[in-house]
């Protein structure tokens, strides 16, 4: 039997499966509504009954059988969930076989022109190498991939052939190895459509969009399983804060006290020794003190991880997944050792995770919480997570950080640090530099931005260079400012006084103010004066320069990591990071110093630069029509139009006629027309 025909009895055998599922589903939904009527009906016999007792006792009775139903009607859902992800890989390895990938991630994203072979060689792109043979699931996955296919540095002999064992491992000649790699890429298949923030793309060059915020902040993967997103949110989440009375044992007992409290006045009732009022009075108390008592934290648990809560359970499944497979190969058995560290937090925060689902019913919450207080336990079980595997997570991270590692070989392991949470650009930059001033007292730092592009090399290490001598002889700020080529609204500029060189630099002069995001009219006025610069976001400064300004502008901040002095370079270093952290002001650089500051010097560059911050920046690194128009998505037509960027990768057919200068963008059934020269207005527009 060849490989298509084998696919294909799969394809069969799983579609009739999740017929007679769904089937089942209908029966399990008309179950739960003719339960929940029992128990109304039930409910309201027994409070207009005198002779009650047999009536409550049916309640109670329709209550477990409406539970029970739920409990199979969510096991059916779940299996319906996995079947159909199974049936979607199969069916797209059937296309693939015969030649069409469009199911696959086209790897757009990694294409560079700069590259000594992957761009002339179609590593990247439709039909490319990649296109072919990615079958990752998570963006990450995607990443490695690429700097695998990528790599100018040959491998070793040794690395090679610890790949090539892992490899013939994965492919599964056996029924065995076939089975898991398909239960693997279901998993990615299920999750597909949870990606957050994502515009659900169909092909991989589409970018990630935010149509209130900046309208491109980077390219993201195939509608996958975002890894920096779950990192970021696993930080956030490990990062909270819970009262430590959920945990105690008082609580623990109070809370029994009043589940064992209502179970026995409804008992009672039922025999007559008290008032049908006292059960459906305490029932309703107690259900109002349990959902307002505990609502913050669990709101709280949503906010940080809740928009990723399939995303979280997925990776739980992947390393559930991966424990489960026995690995021979060295390469298999390492990723193994290291995943099964993280393997016990992910399962308990799974449970967690779909222990809050559940809270979507109301009627099944009311009597989750009247009865057994499901959110007290719910909030206790994630205390416990947090105590128990806190530890777990920072090792998680740290697995994070060797994605780092792999892109930068060169930077010794220590020097990659990783903040514990958000605070903006002051903070990171002052631990940075009050790290470094530990080891080197006179060091000069170079602060820039990892999403920028930069085409010339040579001349950025120039403007570099000139700009680092001219901070190691003075107490200066130095910034790059790129000279301006179009009258972009999307970027911040700087006011240089071309009167006023440096006498050590003749090419670097002082700022005379930084300006914000201009309107299109300004930003023309902008162009035609030579004073006017982009505002890069690179500095350059010497350490002393940079903490003697917090010193004195945010004092706060610097506070916090002068103190820290000690423990530096010490195993005390992340966990007194992880507690102080948090308490620094979130504020950016640009507000905290560079407003305030005297000495601010720009240096005037010329070297082709884009933040990709804006929908015109994309445009024009983006490859154009001869109308200059850009399409990001399949299935596009333009007519009579020009100097439009289209953003459309559903798999409806876009047709647009007439358009000139305009931004077309599609984000989670959500459509976006506006001038690409108004484009600094959307915020306004949402």
């Amino acid at each position: 039997m060849d490989l298509k025909t084998s696919y294909q009895q799969q394809v069969d055998k799983y579609a009739s499966e999740v017929a007679a599922l769904r089937r089942k589903n209908n029966g399990f939904i008309t179950g739960e509504l003719l339960s929940f009527g029992a128990i109304l009906t039930f409910v309201v016999c027994y409070i207009a009954m005198d002779e009650g007792s047999s009536w409550l006792l049916g309640a109670v009775l329709a209550l477990f059988a409406y539970f029970n139903i739920r409990r199979l009607d969510d096991k059916n859902k779940e299996k319906i969930a996995h079947l159909s992800a199974l049936l979607a890989v199969y069916q797209n390895e059937i296309r693939a076989l015969e030649g069409d990938f469009s199911s696959f991630e086209m790897g757009n994203q990694y294409q560079n022109p700069q590259h000594a072979y992957s761009f002339d060689l179609d590593v990247f792109g439709r039909d490319s190498l990649f296109h072919r043979i990615c079958r990752t699931i998570t963006t990450g996955g995607s990443d490695a991939l690429a700097r695998n296919l990528s790599l100018q540095t040959p491998l070793k002999a040794e690395e090679i052939a610890r790949r090539v064992a892992l490899q013939k491992e994965l492919a599964g000649d056996e029924q065995q190895g076939e089975l898991w790699r398909m239960e693997f890429l279901a998993l990615g298949e299920r999750n597909k459509k949870q990606v957050l923030d994502a515009p659900d793309p169909d092909n991989s060059h589409c970018l990630h969009v935010d149509m209130a915020a900046e309208p491109v902040r980077r390219v993201v993967g195939y509608r996958k399983i975002d890894s920096s997103a779950v990192a970021e949110a696993i930080r956030k989440v490990s990062a909270m804060a819970v009262p430590a009375w959920y945990g105690s044992k008082a609580s623990l007992l109070l809370g029994w006290a009043f589940i064992i409290g209502v179970c026995s006045s409804v008992l009672l009732s039922v025999f007559g020794v008290v008032s049908v009022n006292v059960p459906l009075w305490w029932v309703m108390i107690q259900y109002m003190v349990v959902f307002f008592v505990c609502k913050q934290t669990l709101d709280k648990i949503d906010s940080h991880g809740g928009k990723l809560r399939d995303q979280l359970v997925a990776y739980s499944q992947i390393l559930q997944l991966v424990a489960r497979r026995h690995f021979r190969s060295e390469l298999g058995q390492q990723m193994q050792s290291t995943l099964s560290e993280a393997l016990p937090s992910f399962v308990q925060l799974e449970k967690i995770l779909k222990g809050y689902d559940r809270r979507g019913n109301f009627l099944g919450l009311f009597f989750t919480d009247a009865f057994m207080l499901s959110d007290f336990f719910l909030v206790r079980s994630f205390l416990k997570w947090k105590n128990t595997y806190v530890v777990k997570m920072e090792e998680w991270m740290d697995i994070v950080s060797e994605l780092v590692k792999e892109q930068l070989p060169e930077v010794p392991e220590h020097n990659i640090l990783c903040e514990p949470c958000r605070r903006n650009t002051a903070p990171c930059i002052c631990y940075v530099s009050w790290k470094i001033k530990k080891t080197n007292l006179k060091a000069n730092i170079v602060v820039s931005p990892a999403d920028h592009l930069v085409f010339d090399k040579q001349a950025f290490q120039n403007a570099i260079d000139d700009a680092l001598s001219f901070a190691a002889e003075t107490d200066a700020v130095v910034t790059l400012g790129l000279k301006p080529t179009r009258p972009e609204t999307g970027y911040g500029y700087i006011k240089a006084d071309l009167n006023y060189s440096s006498s050590r630099k003749q090419n670097i002069f002082r700022v005379d103010e930084f300006k914000e995001k201009p309107s299109l009219s300004v930003a023309q006025e902008y162009l035609k004066q030579p004073n006017y610069l982009w505002n890069s976001g690179i500095f350059i400064w010497n350490v002393n320069t940079i903490i003697n300004a917090f010193r004195v502008y945010e004092p706060g901040i610097s506070e916090i990591f002068e103190d820290m002095l000690p423990y530096y370079d010490t195993d005390e270093e992340q966990k007194r990071i992880d507690e102080m952290y948090p308490q620094c002001n979130n504020i950016s650089v640009d507000y905290a110093i560079l407003e305030k500051a005297e000495e601010i010097f720009v240096f005037p560059a010329s070297f082709a630069w884009s933040d990709l911050g804006t929908w015109n920046s994309l445009r024009e690194q983006s490859e154009k029509d001869k109308y200059g128009n850009v399409c990001i998505g399949e299935h596009i037509k333009l007519f009579d139009s020009y100097n439009t960027i289209v953003h459309a990768c559903g798999k409806k057919e876009v047709v647009i006629q007439g358009l000139d200068g305009y931004v077309v963008a599609e984000k989670d059934g959500k459509l976006l027309v506006c001038k690409l020269s108004e484009e600094q207005r959307i915020k306004l527009f949402h």
